[in-house]
């Protein structure tokens, strides 16, 4: 079986992305984490993804001129590990649609890979809302809905 390359963005002590790791050893399991992205340089979770093996590095926004250059940095940083799944678990930064559009495909209907996003609390934010588009735990898009392709 070949395993999807996962990314997992975070921007703390990277709690959830240890149960992503977890779940990544099991040898049925479909998902390898192949690179960690933090918008945090100081965040615990690089260290604790590099002492499992994994390629982890931070893409701070302080880095960059502008929203949309760091956007482009986290970017290109997938792009060159070739990731199939990006996770946001507790990445506390908001993404704009105009990054979120880019994970589309030809036909702008589906992303070619799905985003996980991960949040403070057990449920979704149910309103269409730029606050819904803060992470969100354990649920992963894999097509957009109509009012995130608006934003």
């Amino acid at each position: 079986m070949k395993r999807k390359r996962v990314a997992v963005l975070i921007s703390g002590r990277g709690s959830n992305m240890e149960a992503l790791i977890r779940a990544t050893k099991a040898p049925d399991y479909p998902a390898e984490i192949v690179l960690v992205l933090s918008d945090n340089r100081e965040a615990k979770g690089l260290e604790t993804a590099r002492s499992e093996g994994i390629a982890a590095r931070a893409v701070a926004r302080s880095s960059h001129g502008s929203k949309r250059a760091h956007e482009e940095a986290i970017q290109q940083a997938l792009d060159e590990a070739g990731v199939e799944i990006v996770c946001l678990a507790g990445f506390m930064r908001l993404l704009s649609g105009e990054f979120l559009r880019t994970m589309e495909g030809p036909d702008h209907q589906h992303p070619p890979f799905p985003v996980c996003r991960s949040t403070r609390g057990s449920t979704p934010t149910p309103a269409p809302s730029r606050r819904a588009m803060r992470p969100m735990a354990a649920r992963c898009i894999t097509s957009p809905p109509e009012w995130m392709k608006a934003l």
